[in-house]
C-alpha cells in the first residue's frame, strides 16, 4: 500500500538537519506496557483500563444510538503500537467502530506467538501481527485463527524493512554478494525478517550458510550493535532504519521493496469465534478499520490531510516525532484490505523447507477474503 503523493523518494527527502533527526530518534517510545504474564488472559475491561497508548485518548466523534444504549459489542484488540497499526488507530480514534456499534477494549504488547492462543480460543477477537512460522505450527496443531485483511505490505516505493549496513562498510558492503563472511542481525529466524534476507542472499547467488553468523535480536539492539560494530548488517523496520542513518551509524543498502514488491509483512487476525460467532460484528470491524486505512492512504499517498493523521499517529504509535513521520518510509497499507497470497505461500514454504514448520501449510485455507469483500462492497473500491 501506498502511501506518499506523488514520489514516496521526492517527499522522504524533505530536509532536516541530522541534529534533529538523532533528536526526535530520542523522542521513539515504547508504546506499551510490559506483556501479561504467561497464560494470562486479555483483559476485557473498559477502555479507560487498558494497557497501551489507546488508553491514552478516547475518540472524538460521538457513538451511535447503538453504543449509546449499551448495546455495543465489545471487541478485544491488539496491536504492537507500530506505524503499520495506523489503519486501526485512526478508525478508534475518528469514532469509526464506535459508528459500527462497537466498544473496542485493547490489549497491548501481546506478540505473534503469544496472541495466537488467545485468539483460538476468543479471549482475544482481533490481532495484528507478522505470519511467523509460529503461526503456522499453531495450525497444524489444531489452532483455527484466520488472517483477514493487510496490516502492512512493502509496496512499491514504500519498503518500510530493509538491510541497513554499518556506516563504515558503506563503502565496501554495497550488494547482498558482499555479505559473504559478514555477521548479519534479524529479529527472529523464523520469521519475516530471514524470508526477505534469504530472497535478497539468492539474488547474489548466496544463501545463510555463506555468512559467518546470523544473530537474533529486538530492532533497538540492532541499532546499538551497528554503534559498536558487533554486527555487520542488520535487518531493520522503520523507524530504525531512520534512526541508524539520523545517528550516522548505518547505511541502507537495500529497501526490501526493491527486493520483494509487495510482500506481506503483517496481517489482521481474527478468532474463529468473532468471525462465526459474531459475523455482523465481525464485517462491520472490517468496514470501520477500512475507512481509517483509506483515510491513512488519503494522507500518504494523496497527500490529503497529513499533518493531521500523522498528529493523530504520534498520539497512538511508538513513532512520537512528527519530524520522524516525514523521514521515515512508511509501511504500506492496502485500503482495499487484501493480502499478498503469493507472498504468504513463499514465506509457509520457506519456513517449511527451513525445518520450522511441522508440516505443509495450504495459505488458501488459512486467508478469509469474506470479511473483507463485504467492507469493499459496503464502501466501494478505493479510488486510487
Amino acid at each position: 500500500m501506498p502511501f506518499l503523493s506523488t514520489s514516496p523518494q521526492r517527499a522522504l527527502a524533505l530536509p532536516l538537519t541530522v541534529a534533529l533527526l538523532v533528536a526526535a530518534a530520542a523522542c521513539i517510545q515504547p508504546a506499551t506496557s510490559p506483556p501479561p504474564a504467561a497464560g494470562s488472559a486479555p483483559s476485557a475491561g473498559p477502555l479507560a483500563a487498558a494497557s497501551g497508548p489507546a488508553a491514552t485518548a478516547a475518540p472524538t466523534t460521538a457513538p451511535t444510538s447503538a453504543a449509546a444504549t449499551g448495546a455495543a459489542t465489545p471487541v478485544v484488540l491488539s496491536l504492537f503500537g507500530g506505524a503499520a497499526d495506523a489503519g486501526a488507530y485512526i478508525a478508534y480514534d475518528r469514532g469509526y467502530f464506535q459508528e459500527a456499534g462497537l466498544d473496542i477494549q485493547f490489549k497491548e504488547n501481546l506478540n505473534g506467538t503469544s496472541m495466537i492462543p488467545f485468539l483460538a480460543t476468543g479471549e482475544l477477537d482481533v490481532g495484528g501481527a507478522a505470519a511467523g512460522a509460529s503461526f503456522y505450527n499453531a495450525l497444524n496443531r489444531g489452532a483455527v485463527v484466520k488472517i483477514v485483511a493487510d496490516k502492512g505490505h512493502l509496496a512499491k516505493g514504500f519498503g518500510y524493512e530493509g538491510l541497513v549496513v554499518r556506516a563504515d562498510l558503506a563503502g565496501t558492503i554495497r550488494s547482498f554478494g558482499d555479505l559473504k563472511g559478514r555477521q548479519v542481525a534479524l529479529s527472529s529466524k523464523p520469521n519475516i525478517d530471514a524470508v526477505l534476507l534469504s530472497e535478497g542472499l539468492q539474488r547474489a547467488g548466496l544463501g545463510f550458510g555463506d555468512l559467518a553468523d546470523v544473530l537474533e535480536m529486538p530492532n533497538p539492539e540492532m541499532v546499538s550493535a551497528l554503534g559498536n560494530r558487533s554486527v555487520d548488517a542488520a535487518v531493520l523496520i522503520e523507524p530504525f532504519i531512520t534512526r541508524a542513518e539520523a545517528e550516522n551509524i548505518g547505511s541502507t543498502l537495500a529497501r526490501f521493496d526493491e527486493v520483494s514488491p509487495n510482500h506481506q509483512v503483517g496481517v489482521l487476525f481474527f478468532s474463529p469465534q468473532f468471525i462465526t460467532g459474531k459475523t455482523d460484528a465481525a464485517r462491520r470491524f472490517m468496514v470501520a478499520y477500512l475507512r481509517g486505512v483509506r483515510e491513512y492512504d488519503d494522507a500518504f499517498v494523496k497527500n490529503q490531510n497529513r499533518p493531521a493523521i500523522v498528529q493523530l499517529l504520534t498520539k497512538y504509535t511508538s513513532v512520537k516525532d512528527p519530524a520522524i513521520w516525514d523521514q521515515m518510509v512508511p509501511p504500506g497499507l492496502n485500503p482495499d484490505g487484501y493480502v499478498d497470497l503469493p507472498s504468504l505461500a513463499a514465506d509457509a514454504q520457506y519456513y517449511l523447507d527451513q525445518g520450522y514448520l511441522q508440516s505443509k501449510v495450504d495459505v488458501n485455507q488459512v486467508v478469509d477474503n469474506s470479511l473483507v469483500e463485504y467492507a469493499v462492497q459496503q464502501l466501494g473500491p478505493y479510488a486510487r
